[in-house]
């Protein structure tokens, strides 16, 4: 498999959308108070994650000229952004990624990471919250390719997870979602199927030796 996307920062290129990203997950970021309460009972892992996060999240702020102030987080733990913006934060090992765009521009974003070549997750586990088409897609391809295949299908349906929360804050179920990955596999499209509603969705994705990442978008609509 080959990917035209082989970092973060490549998954939006075609929409007004700030990604920031570092390889350094650790507790040396500073953090306001408030966010510090969010963590105060966490391990060590999930406090260098926070972090890390949150260190990405007020870069991408900074670019579009955002004064920097807390980021909170929701009943669910979801950040709880400033007014006029949307976004989405991402980690796993050694890598931490945020995003952020202008509400006007679009209404919701996710964004994901994982971590797919020393991952102890394998296709038979991830197929388990996967669409018959989307297992199709991956079985269709050689054997060496689809631990890769199948870690792009749950990123993807990661960030599908994460932009449709956002948007409407319903907490989607797995057989709710199809990923339908493109012929050059560095976009997909997604249905999505709520109750007396289905709607798609755009989105994009990529991979690198070690790790696999992937983007969803709302647009806003016009009023």
């Amino acid at each position: 498999m080959q990917s035209f996307v082989q970092t973060p920062e490549q998954l939006f290129i075609s929409h007004p959308v700030f990604v920031q990203s570092t390889r350094m997950l650790a507790d040396v970021y500073g953090l306001y108070p408030e966010e510090r309460l969010l963590i105060a009972n966490a391990i060590p892992k999930r406090r260098a994650e926070f972090c890390a996060g949150r260190h990405c999240a007020r870069q991408a702020l900074a670019n579009i000229g955002k004064t920097a102030s807390p980021i909170l987080a929701d009943v669910n733990g979801c950040p709880v952004w400033p007014d006029s913006i949307v976004g989405s934060i991402s980690h796993t090992k050694n890598y931490a990624i945020a995003a952020i765009a202008w509400a006007v521009d679009l209404c919701a974003i996710g964004i994901d990471i994982e971590l797919w070549k020393d991952s102890s997750v394998d296709w038979c586990s991830i197929k388990k919250i996967c669409s018959s088409a989307e297992k199709n897609w991956v079985d269709a391809l050689p054997g060496h390719d689809q631990k890769l295949a199948a870690h792009l299908i749950f990123s993807a349906r990661e960030s599908i997870y994460k932009c449709i929360y956002s948007a409407t804050g319903v907490k989607l179920g797995a057989n709710q979602v199809v990923v339908k990955p493109s012929s050059d596999r560095s976009v997909f499209s997604a249905n999505i199927s709520l109750a007396n509603l289905s709607c798609d969705l755009e989105g994009s994705f990529g991979f690198n030796d070690d790790y696999v990442f992937s983007a969803v978008w709302m647009p806003t609509l016009p009023p």
